[in-house]
């Protein structure tokens, strides 16, 4: 069966007696994973139909529920996959796209309670199960969705407050041990929380990192990419303060911007398609950049509805259908450079809010990527070759197809066009809406920034 590039070597003894964390790091052995959610587990979409968009539009993973419920229906039952995420998974192989399986929520057998104290044995020989049916097929596994937020579970158990930090260390530690015993090369990534950075904080210093190869996160906010970018970043570091001063290795496994502009609430306020779709460029472009950021999945990969009075049915980059969105194309865009380039450097600019990033791709060629962050303006971008040769360039627009542009620039307007031609120069624009520029050579720089008002009317 073919591996969908997740090629690791188990080192015998690397997990310790009490199983924590190996110390060589399984998350370095696959390309950035480039994805998205998708409620396979509630019999949404047709299987394959769903994987050719996603492999279409440059994904290499997608995450969904493993449901205890639905793969455990009473105590005396078998432990399986439900029929749809069984499908989801064997098909995945064929499209080259890896499943990544979140293993919750509750179950009746337990109450519909937390999986704590007595009641967590059942939960762990669901892990077992599951990993043991699923070697092979499976790399990737989440130990509980949102734990700190209750999802999952009625607000009758919610008011118990089970779901705390030092239960979530228990259910992970045990989880840790059977994933592990049964697939030493798959990875385990530790469940993100929703109730804010103190939470994720408290689970650093409670020992959380000692028991998985990553961490997932979620940042759900209203700010754009360069926001959040900031943000986790310093969470990232911070994690180094519990892993032998290293940042551990996390995924991004949830961030959208809801397509949504009707104002229902202020909470749900939403953005267009258009401005969705600079979005969701820029952030796989910005975490490519993070060294100990491993992939970002989008939530959701489809909208689930069409009542506007319900906002976050929008979340999706396509349509019910499968419609792409501009947020789909985008991706497109810029999937290729995440998953194989290797991030360079970010090159200086008077103005903070201008991000050229420079990407070094397998053929040693460099590609830059160019966006503003101020809406209303398009930035000119001028490049000089310097004494290397005038190779073909690729220009891409995202969300548009790819052109193969050359060198050359004549700096001319209406009022001068008695210029000449400057072979060693390439001229560009870009606005909110990333510009890539492939081919570049090594050591191309930036020989003139220019600012213009504009109206990007989108």
């Amino acid at each position: 069966m073919k591996k969908l590039r997740v090629i690791a070597l188990f080192v015998a003894g690397a997990a310790t007696a009490a199983f924590a964390a190996p110390y060589r790091d399984l998350t370095a052995t696959h390309e950035f994973l480039i994805g998205t959610t998708m409620h396979f587990s509630a019999d949404e979409g047709i299987v394959d139909e769903v994987l050719q968009v996603m492999q279409q539009g440059g994904h290499n993973v997608w995450r969904g529920d493993a449901s205890w419920s639905t793969a455990q229906k009473n105590a005396a039952s078998p432990v399986r996959l439900g029929a749809s995420s069984q499908a989801a998974v064997d098909a995945s192989c064929k499209y080259g796209i890896a499943p990544l399986l979140i293993l919750a929520y509750t179950n009746k057998i337990i109450d519909g309670r937390y999986p704590v104290g007595s009641r967590l044995p059942p939960y762990v020989n669901y892990c077992d199960s599951i990993v043991a049916a699923e070697k092979g097929k499976v790399h990737f596994y989440q130990v509980w969705n949102e734990w700190d937020g209750s999802c999952g579970v009625t607000p009758e158990v919610s008011a118990l407050k089970e779901n705390t930090v030092p239960n979530y260390l228990k259910l992970l530690r045990e989880s840790y041990r059977v994933i592990k015993r049964n697939d030493p090369e798959s990875i385990v990534i530790a469940n993100s929380v929703c109730s804010g950075d103190n939470t994720l904080l408290e689970c650093f210093r409670s020992g959380m990192l000692d028991y998985c190869d990553a961490y997932a996160i979620h940042s759900y906010t209203r700010h754009n990419p360069e926001r959040v970018y900031n943000r986790l970043k310093n969470l990232a570091e911070a994690s180094a303060n519990f892993n032998n001063n290293q940042p551990k290795p996390f995924y991004l496994t949830e961030q959208s911007w809801i397509t949504h502009t009707a104002k229902v609430s202020e909470a749900t306020q939403g953005i267009s398609e258009a401005m969705q779709g600079d979005y969701i460029a820029r952030l796989f472009l910005l975490f490519k950049s993070l060294p100990s950021c491993r992939g970002v999945m989008w939530y959701n990969f489809n909208e689930r509805g069409d009542d506007y009075k319900r906002p976050t049915l929008f979340w999706g980059m396509v349509n019910r259908d499968m419609t792409p969105k501009d947020a789909y194309y985008c991706l497109a865009s810029v999937a290729e450079t995440v998953k194989k380039g290797k991030f360079e450097k970010r090159l200086s600019s008077e103005d903070k809010e201008l991000w050229l990033m420079v990407y070094q791709m397998p053929d040693g060629s460099r590609t830059l990527a160019a966006w503003t962050e101020k809406p209303g303006i398009r930035v000119q971008v001028i490049l000089n070759r310097g004494d290397a040769p005038s190779n073909p360039l690729t220009f891409i627009k995202c969300g548009h197809p790819v052109i193969t542009r050359n060198w050359g620039f004549r700096d001319q307007t209406i009022d001068r066009l008695d210029v000449p031609v400057d072979w060693k120069q390439f001229s560009f624009y870009t606005t909110t809406r990333p510009v890539l520029i492939g081919g570049l050579p090594k050591d191309f720089k930036v020989e003139k920034i220019a600012i213009h008002l504009f109206s990007d009317k989108k």
